[in-house]
């Protein structure tokens, strides 16, 4: 899709496999959502793809930009108890045989909202297999200067209290390298070792172990695909996340006191040989992975109750002398 960056304005629809994709072009930023799974496809800064996502003849895949609702991450072998009741979720994730990253991504959602600088997309989700409940749900993707805002809004609209959850599954990178010489920082003070099928175990401290985030530190050939807590927060309540090249560029996830879980992936596994850490998964997430078992930040939504949760991305390249 091509942007009118001329206009600073709206951009046009497109027609591809994600069904209609709406892009904004404003203060130096240029944004592609897909009307399937409310997904984010495509985020620029001054001309600068700092998101690793696909191209708009391709099916989204790897869950690159997706919202994953009402769980994040998995659920193991799709099994669940709530209110002394049994569930089982059909299995999206055969291989480990679990359910995955939720119900709402490969759903279409409605645009319900397009102006000059955001979007906003709309879904009821229904019940289906293993999810007797009804949710009420919005994504806005919203530009400032200081770079895109998310919010994610889901109302509990049936009769019972429902298990809730939500996540964000952006890839990020600087420039077109692998990221083994890149910097993170992740100011953490819990991880989740990985167990069977993909399922963390209790959580263990961050000090002293690998996982040891807490400053910039270089991610080097570790392989990434585990869940943090326990984020350090500002005065605001804002916790940030941030993925540096020593040569000057950097990218800072931040999220709100609703997302104090987050999943760091190294993109070793996705299907594209060629792509394998040429970028790395900073997901905020409301809850731990298999939170329907554990409990670990599950969020019990009753009838009426919403759930409103931000996170954002704020781009910091060493030349942005061409911001329009």
């Amino acid at each position: 899709m091509c942007s009118d960056s001329q206009s600073g304005g709206l951009t046009p629809e497109h027609v591809g496999p994600n069904g209609k994709e709406t892009g904004l072009s404003f203060a130096g930023q240029d944004l592609v959502a897909c009307e399937l799974g409310a997904t984010l496809r495509s985020y620029r800064w001054v001309s600068t793809e700092v998101l690793d996502g696909f191209s708009s003849d391709q099916v989204c895949h790897d869950a690159r930009g997706q919202t994953l609702i009402p769980w994040p991450n998995r659920i193991f072998g799709g099994r669940y108890f709530w209110n002394s009741k049994k569930y089982q979720l059909d299995i999206s994730e055969p291989l480990k045989g679990n359910a995955i990253h939720g119900l709402t991504r490969w759903q279409p959602w409605r645009l319900a909202s397009h102006k000059e600088d955001s979007l906003v997309y709309s879904l009821v989700l229904n019940p289906c297999a293993g999810w007797p409940f009804t949710l009420d749900a919005s994504i806005e993707y919203s530009l400032s200067k200081t770079g895109l805002s998310v919010i994610t809004r889901v109302k509990n609209i049936g009769s019972d209290p429902v298990p809730f959850g939500t996540g964000a599954h952006p890839y990020f990178k600087l420039g077109n390298h692998r990221i083994d010489s890149l910097l993170l920082k992740i100011p953490a003070s819990t991880y989740y070792p990985v167990q069977e099928g993909g399922i963390p175990g209790p959580g263990k401290a961050c000090t002293g172990s690998k996982w040891d985030f807490s400053s910039p530190s270089p991610i080097g050939s570790l392989e990434f695909d585990i869940a943090m807590s326990g984020l350090k927060r500002d005065q605001d309540g804002i916790a940030y996340v941030s993925l540096i090249d020593p040569k000057g560029d950097s990218i800072t996830l931040w999220m709100d006191k609703k997302y104090d879980f987050i999943q760091i992936y190294s993109a070793d596994r996705v299907l594209d040989p060629n792509r394998r850490r040429m970028s790395i998964a900073l997901e905020p997430m409301t809850c731990a992975p298999d939170a329907f078992n554990s409990g670990i930040g599950l969020i019990t939504l009753n009838p009426k109750e919403e759930f409103i949760g931000r996170w954002g991305i704020s781009p910091h390249l060493a030349d942005e002398s061409v911001l329009r």
